[in-house]
């Protein structure tokens, strides 16, 4: 009798959290999957089932195609650089200082910040004329590119967007894992004769290595979403030079009305992540 006393008190406590899950997530999920079956316009009649047409479109479409090379483009190009000065700033802000906690937080801000107020900051930063990137790259005696406006420099705009508010973000998870490494594995390193770089390349590099697969892993992930960016400073152009994945996601089932078609990359874009949010949960489990 107690046992039974004991389930129901389980259940009980487990039903907000299962019915908050099953509404805004098991049941949504299942219907966008639904939706992918078909030709579901967003407003008014005209629904019809096509099956799997919107997945063999998806195979056919080169709008598709250069929206998925235009993200695999943003990833390459952020996500290692953004490793790369995570780790560095992680290296920097190891050392004691009496302003480290204010660093920090300077570079931790940025990612609390809505990304409407991150793109609003940067659209102003990147004006031709009056923006103060551009006046810098005048006062160096450099022309100043038109950024958002020219196909060319578009899609590094958005990376240097992307390098300034994810940065800070991973230096802190490097610096929680520099944390984890003991004193002890310098202090014989340093006995042994080893420099910086040494103690940096055969006990830094090492021992941090979980941590910066999680840094690649998480920084992918949140490249592959790229929207938000893209709908305030470009709109997807200039010439779809700046067309992500999420972005056409965006454009065919609220532009164009076909939420289907809008379901069936919703799910490719799904395909694409789920190995790597697979990946990452077994990252965080892996012992160092």
């Amino acid at each position: 009798m107690r046992h039974r006393d004991d389930w129901q008190a389980v259940v009980i406590g487990l039903a907000p959290a299962g019915l908050i899950g099953l509404t805004f997530i098991v049941l949504p999920v299942a219907f966008s999957l639904y939706l992918t079956l078909w030709d579901w316009p967003l407003i008014g009649p005209g629904r019809r089932f096509i099956g799997l047409a919107n997945f063999v479109r998806l195979l056919r479409d080169p709008h598709f195609r250069q929206a998925f090379r235009v993200t695999v483009l943003y990833v390459l190009g952020s996500v290692p650089m953004e490793t790369a000065l995570a780790l560095l700033l992680a290296l920097l802000l190891r050392r004691p200082s009496p302003r480290r906690a204010l660093y920090r937080m300077a570079l931790f801000l940025p990612v609390v910040l809505s990304s409407v107020v991150v793109a609003l900051f940067w659209k102003w930063a990147y004006q031709p004329q009056i923006g103060p990137i551009n006046r810098l790259l005048r006062l160096l005696g450099l022309p100043g590119p038109g950024w958002l406006a020219d196909p060319h420099w578009a899609l590094p705009a958005l990376v240097l967007i992307h390098l300034w508010r994810f940065a800070g973000y991973h230096a802190v998870l490097f610096i929680a894992g520099l944390r984890t490494i003991p004193s002890v594995y310098y202090e014989v390193a340093l006995l042994d004769g080893a420099g910086r770089w040494a103690c940096f390349r055969h006990v830094t590099w090492p021992l941090l290595w979980p941590t910066t697969a999680l840094v690649l892993i998480t920084g992918t992930i949140f490249a592959f979403q790229l929207f938000g960016p893209v709908y305030v400073l470009t709109g997807g152009g200039p010439v779809r030079s700046t067309t992500t994945l999420a972005f056409y996601l965006y454009e065919r089932a609220f532009g164009f009305r076909e939420m289907g078609y809008g379901a069936a990359i919703g799910w490719a874009l799904f395909l694409v992540l789920f190995p790597l949010v697979a990946l990452q949960f077994r990252v965080r489990r892996e012992p160092v």
